[in-house]
């Protein structure tokens, strides 16, 4: 022990005597001048002298077999200080806060609680608590020791605001495509989906008379509207110079309006006066939607050309008679299938088809109607053999 107190006195007569020739920074002290010592010798030493006392405690605390001299008399070191404080204190659970603290004539400081590990004696450090924490901390200064805590209070997330009670799940705001009605969310009131986008105005759904073909609305096909029986659709009379002679190259024009083909071998055609009838040749077909012209002189075609014509074996009828006539078509069981009067023949029409100029023509006027009256004929003043 004896040995140990010498080599203390040692030291610190060693560090009195050779502190006058520097002049630098020491344990926070700045030391004066060479020339300044006489003029605080005592009080330049009790500060050099608590400086060492402090150090000799410090490496006391680390290494006990260094004992504290006995000069350094702990009545003059002052207590330990510490302030420790979180902002904030009370968070929303997943969000931080910082601890932060300072400690003054301490040796060292150790944390506890919600954290752990030896910590600077003056810091900040960011926390992360899942739960009301309390975190602790002690310092030790070379006498005493201090020691703080604070709890750090975390408070669960706030369910959010439900703005559609109606609706599935929590809605913190009205979902789009909705609107609040009286506190409940109602859907929007969408416009009318067009399913016809290439149709001027909006189609809600494919309009009569059309069809869908991808995105646009297509018009259907309107078919061709059908007659149950041939009909006559055109009669040529009164021949003029260009077109041939009377009788011999006057023509009648069959349409087949049915839909299917129709054949009209052994037919007969008659006028109104005559008692017999001109039968149309065998393997006559009418194909459907198609014209026939008859005739009775195979020099007709030659008066029309590029028309093709059905001779029969005589002039029609005997000849179609320019003041009043009748034609008249007849099938295998000579049942009358259509027929037809002009001018002052009243066979067939009470009230006859007017008789046209010389070189016209009677034509039906639609050929998917037939009333059975004049009024479905016209006066044409070009004829039109073979076509409408």
């Amino acid at each position: 022990m004896g040995k140990q107190i010498f080599v203390n006195k040692i030291i610190i007569i060693l560090f009195l005597l050779l502190l006058p020739v520097f002049s630098a920074k020491a344990f926070d002290f700045s030391f004066p001048s060479f020339p300044d010592i006489p003029k605080f010798p005592k009080e330049h030493l009790l500060r050099v002298l608590e400086k060492i006392c402090l150090v000799r405690a410090k490496i006391n605390q680390k290494h006990s077999y260094f004992s504290i001299p006995r000069i350094c008399k702990t009545k003059n070191i002052k207590p330990p200080t510490l302030e420790f404080y979180a902002e904030p204190q009370s968070i929303t659970e997943g969000e931080s806060t910082t601890l932060s603290w300072a400690s003054d004539n301490t040796l060292s400081c150790e944390a506890s609680g919600g954290w752990s590990g030896e910590k600077t004696l003056s810091g900040e450090e960011i926390v992360f608590p899942l739960m009301t924490t309390t975190y602790a901390l002690s310092c030790d200064g070379v006498e005493d020791g201090i020691e703080k805590s604070i709890e750090v209070i975390v408070v669960p997330p706030l369910s959010p605001i439900d703005v559609c009670p109606n609706l599935p799940d929590n809605q913190a705001t009205i979902p789009a495509g909705y609107h609040d009605e009286n506190g409940q969310c109602v859907a929007d009131q969408l416009p009318p989906a067009d399913v016809c986008p290439n149709i001027e105005g909006v189609q809600e759904t494919v309009p009569a008379g059309y069809h869908k073909e991808g995105d646009s609305c297509i018009e259907d096909a309107i078919p061709n509207p059908t007659l149950d029986h041939i009909i006559i659709s055109e009669v040529y009379y009164d021949v003029d110079d260009v077109h041939g002679a009377e009788s011999s190259n006057e023509w009648i024009e069959l349409y087949n309006g049915t839909g299917s083909p129709v054949d009209l071998s052994g037919w007969g055609v008659y006028d109104g006066g005559a008692s017999g009838s001109d039968s149309i040749p065998a393997g006559t077909i009418i194909s459907s939607d198609s014209f026939l012209l008859i005739t009775g002189s195979s020099t007709t075609a030659s008066k029309w050309p590029d028309k093709t014509f059905v001779v029969l074996r005589s002039i029609i009828g005997g000849g179609l008679a320019n003041g009043g006539d009748a034609v008249l078509i007849k099938d295998l069981a000579s049942s009358t299938v259509d027929a037809m009067s002009y001018g002052s023949n009243t066979s067939i029409f009470t009230l006859p088809v007017p008789s046209p100029s010389d070189g016209h023509s009677f034509r039906r006027i639609n050929l998917t109607t037939d009333t059975n009256t004049a009024s479905d004929w016209e006066d044409l003043v070009m004829p039109t053999p073979g076509s409408f």
